[in-house]
């Protein structure tokens, strides 16, 4: 985690905990992929962008990007 990341949840630092969690468990399971904060989210690559956080309000909100529909 960095300081990008400490500054997008200073309005919500109570979803912090649970986006570590998040961010720890991908950054476990998919070797090679970086964290790129932006205005509105962050966003997890490999190659390709395929997990996005939010926050709407104070609530965490995550999409994943799959390479198939359900």
């Amino acid at each position: 985690m960095n300081a990008d990341v400490l500054l997008f949840f200073s309005k919500a630092p109570q979803a912090l905990t649970l986006y570590e969690v998040l961010e720890k468990g991908i950054l476990a399971r998919c070797h090679g992929t970086t964290v790129d904060v932006q205005k509105s989210q962050i966003a997890f690559d490999n190659g390709r962008r395929f997990a996005f956080a939010s926050l709407r309000g104070k609530r965490l909100v995550v999409t994943f990007g799959l390479g198939q529909r359900l």
